[in-house]
């Protein structure tokens, strides 16, 4: 009986601390909900001088919510192909501040001193952060280096594996913002690729469904994509280029890696050590977006 009991109070002492750690967490994380909308509509250009960012938005969650959201003036064309997907022409945005003046704004609203600092995007890794990264480059802005990045993409690819087997056969994006946001509160995400509506949609889906799992090893702060994917499975590698399958293809088919590998437990950092070792590129093609990604450079 003492035995029993002593356990019984470890255990209730353990519960009362994990759920303290939760109900604080706002207290030491401020959450940056961002996204962006831009004049690209193909990762070809992802890292073109002219693939810009022409509106943001974003949410913080500390000390109290607020909310930030503007549009871009790129400067350049917003091709026709861009504008089917968030409507937003040159028109709309001829009047508004460029980058170099939006970003400054942008980095005034979001510091928080005294917090750790989290930029929240679905699909950040791939796309949002790089892109917001170029731009601050291109513009001349320092970008804080004391920040880290979360992607709900990959959270939700995590802790909820099945959500593809659930949905129907001819759904081939699960894991979109509008498909997560009608399979888990069953209704319709209205306003998608409006910056801020998905910023709204996509914190709706974290405090519901990932703020419990958060952990901060599960961020990025400060180092390339292949630093953090580098011990992850090759099948994990998301948005890297369209040449990423045509080079993956040609690795899974050279003798090194036939040695009792498989594609399901082949690592990242097999692939960064084939690159390091073998000519996986030809020497007159330009470099892509899967070497830039294997030479550290996104």
């Amino acid at each position: 009986i003492i035995i029993f009991l002593f356990k019984f109070e470890c255990n209730s002492t353990f519960i009362q601390k994990k759920n303290t750690n939760i109900k604080n967490m706002d207290h030491k994380f401020n959450f940056i909900f961002y996204d962006l909308e831009t004049n690209g509509f193909s990762k070809l250009f992802m890292y073109s001088d002219y693939h810009r960012i022409i509106q943001i938005a974003c949410i913080k969650s500390y000390p109290t919510e607020k909310t930030f959201s503007e549009y871009v003036n790129p400067k350049c064309h917003i091709p026709i192909e861009s504008k089917k997907i968030h409507n937003i022409s040159n028109t709309d945005v001829e009047k508004s501040e460029t980058f170099k003046t939006v970003g400054r704004s942008f980095l005034k609203f979001i510091s928080e001193p005294g917090t750790i600092n989290v930029l929240v995007a679905h699909n950040n890794f791939s796309f949002d952060k790089n892109i917001l990264l170029k731009e601050f480059v291109r513009c001349g802005i320092d970008f804080p280096k004391d920040l880290y990045y979360y992607d709900t993409l990959l959270a939700f690819r995590k802790m909820y594996p099945n959500i593809k087997r659930k949905r129907a056969p001819e759904d081939h994006t699960p894991y979109n913002l509008s498909s997560l946001y009608q399979y888990f509160f069953e209704e319709n995400f209205e306003g998608a690729h409006d910056a801020l509506a998905d910023v709204r949609a996509m914190k709706r889906l974290f405090d519901a469904k990932l703020k419990k799992y958060f952990k901060l090893e599960d961020c990025i702060k400060d180092v390339s994509l292949l630093e953090f994917y580098r011990n992850r499975p090759l099948r994990d590698l998301r948005g890297i280029g369209p040449f990423k399958e045509k080079i993956i293809h040609k690795y899974m088919n050279t003798k090194k890696f036939k040695i009792g590998r498989s594609y399901r437990n082949t690592t990242v950092g097999d692939l960064k050590r084939l690159y390091d070792t073998t000519d996986l590129f030809d020497d007159e093609c330009e470099e892509h977006d899967i070497e830039k990604f294997l030479k550290g450079k996104v």
